[in-house]
């Protein structure tokens, strides 16, 4: 009985460092996700914030059509 009283403790506590070393891993990639949406979101908000603070008009550039659809099409993208 001692013998199998042993095994199982040892086979519990071998799940439990499994188990542990999962939820680490997964810890760990939902961490990485949180920094790549927080990322995004950063850049999205000084693409907006230098957007919003530049008069494209005053400024001697000719923006072509094309660039400014594709950014209203990004900016509608983040909206989503």
């Amino acid at each position: 009985m001692d013998y199998l009283d042993n095994l199982k403790y040892k086979i519990n506590k071998d799940i439990d460092l499994i188990e542990d070393k999962i939820l680490r891993r997964l810890f760990k990639e939902l961490m990485m996700e949180i920094l790549n949406l927080k990322e995004r979101e950063l850049k999205k908000r000084t693409i907006r914030f230098i957007a919003d603070s530049v008069d494209f008009n005053s400024l001697d550039i000719k923006i072509s059509d094309k660039i400014l659809k594709n950014i209203n099409l990004y900016f509608k993208a983040g909206q989503q």
